[in-house]
């Protein structure tokens, strides 16, 4: 483990999730042969090569068909949100440009769901499923954000309780109900790498 993460109450721990995704992989899949299998496949390499030496901030990272999702523990330094922000950013960027093709970004703050055992934190109850550890409200709420804003078709989808962390402007913010009890969050929407 890259980190070791502030335990919060009962186990939960103070968390940074960011999903980051292809744009148009379903389009490119039904008409182009090979292409969206190919775009997959290197975006999963290109993951694996981030984590292995360029994001100190994060734990985890998890890749499946179009998709990275991210997992950083904040572990109460000052500006740990802006480096995980920062980390997710030049991933982003490095997808971008080696795919040559658009991605999209959701970042929510929050905290893990505990861990039940030891066996669990290596994803090995019956050796044949995989806990993410990334599993929280956190993590739902970047699909319910992906959800109720795709169609502003922005580059960043970000938690207001994380303005702090990023020093350009948002093009407009809009209101989501986010886990749990469906509280109202503001989501800063953003056009341009953050950083």
């Amino acid at each position: 483990m890259r980190n070791s993460p502030t335990s919060s109450c009962c186990g939960f721990k103070d968390c940074l999730v960011t999903l980051i995704d292809l744009v148009d992989t379903k389009k490119l899949a039904t008409s182009t042969k090979g292409i969206a299998s190919s775009r997959m496949r290197k975006l999963h390499s290109i993951a694996d090569k981030f984590m292995s030496s360029e994001a100190p901030k994060h734990d985890h990272a998890y890749a499946w068909n179009d998709s990275v999702l991210l997992l950083a523990f904040l572990d109460g330094e000052r500006g740990a949100a802006r480096i995980a922000l920062e980390e997710a950013d030049q991933l982003k960027k490095r997808i971008d440009k080696t795919l040559g093709c658009n991605s999209y970004a959701v970042c929510v703050r929050g905290q893990t769901f505990p861990l039940q055992d030891d066996k669990q934190s290596s994803g090995a109850l019956s050796g044949r499923c995989t806990i993410l550890r990334s599993s929280s409200f956190a993590m739902a709420n970047c699909y319910i954000i992906e959800s109720e804003l795709k169609q502003h078709r922005a580059d960043w989808y970000i938690q207001n309780r994380l303005k702090g962390s990023v020093a350009i402007q948002p093009f407009k913010i809009c209101v989501v109900d986010l886990l749990p009890y469906a509280r109202a969050n503001k989501i800063m929407l953003f056009k341009d790498p953050l950083f």
